[in-house]
């Protein structure tokens, strides 16, 4: 192995196929993708591997990106239930005794 190959790859295949891989988990992961959307981007990322990852990186909302890093979830993808609250009920003070 020269030098050049090993330069390709820990520089460059490495790299590219761990982006790849994030990019991959990241339109897993999205919730504001659904159906048919998201097994677009996954088909696209599969068979055009670093175009795909690149158009996703291009296309993906600006919108979207900043609310995933603030953790916050879009309104949308949040179910009805799951946006009301349940009052914590407090656990008894003090146990009975067995007699």
């Amino acid at each position: 192995m020269t030098a050049w190959d090993l330069f390709w790859l820990l520089f460059i295949f490495v790299p590219l196929t761990i982006l790849w891989v994030f990019i991959l988990a990241d339109v897993i992961r999205r919730p504001d993708l659904i159906g048919w959307e998201k097994a677009l981007w996954v088909a696209v990322i599969i068979f055009f591997p670093w175009l795909g990852a690149l158009a996703y990186l291009v296309f993906r909302s600006a919108a979207t990106a900043a609310e995933q890093r603030a953790g916050s979830v879009p309104q949308a993808a949040v179910p009805h239930e799951a946006t009301t609250q349940v009052p914590a009920q407090s656990a008894p003070q003090s146990m009975p005794t067995p007699s």
